[in-house]
């Protein structure tokens, strides 16, 4: 019963690793993952700021979305295309 959990450029950087699993009785939502990284990592902080985007399963995602065991969760900072 795990949670994926991917970081992405500045982020990856930020956390000083590329991913996680947690267990998934850990949070519902995003939103206690969030949570159970702050308290847990001093640099969890970075995930909660209002520029992270969030994308769960491949769907591009909010701190109320639903999680459950074995869904991907990416933490992604703002980006853009040309």
């Amino acid at each position: 019963m795990t949670l994926n959990i991917r970081y992405f450029a500045s982020l990856r950087d930020e956390m000083g690793r590329s991913q996680d699993a947690l267990d998934a009785a850990v949070a519902n939502q995003v939103s206690g993952i969030i949570a159970h990284l702050k308290d847990r990592d001093e640099k969890g902080w970075v995930l909660a700021e209002p520029f992270v985007r969030i994308i769960v399963n491949g769907v591009v995602a909010h701190a109320e979305t639903p999680v459950a065991d074995g869904d991907e969760i990416a933490f992604c900072p703002p980006f853009s295309g040309g």
